[in-house]
């Protein structure tokens, strides 16, 4: 079963959802979340005991370098 709460930044329910579920994926936005706010949502699943799974970078760009690009 797959629970989807709010932001850690709009509220605490993210964190007292992390005590309660066998595990949390962490999905940031990698162009723009700063890595203090990641920081800030790792520390609140620790300190409600919850167990951060992994993370999942959103909106990530892979651009492919001039020199491949050329021998495509």
């Amino acid at each position: 079963i797959l629970v989807d709460t709010r932001p850690f930044s709009e509220g605490p329910d993210a964190a007292l959802v992390s005590a309660a579920v066998d595990g949390t994926v962490l999905i940031v936005d990698a162009g723009a979340t700063r890595w203090q706010v990641i920081n800030s949502a790792v520390e609140k699943i620790a300190s409600h005991r919850g167990n951060l799974l992994g993370v999942v970078l959103n909106k990530r760009r892979h651009y492919i370098p001039s020199f491949i690009y050329r021998r495509l």
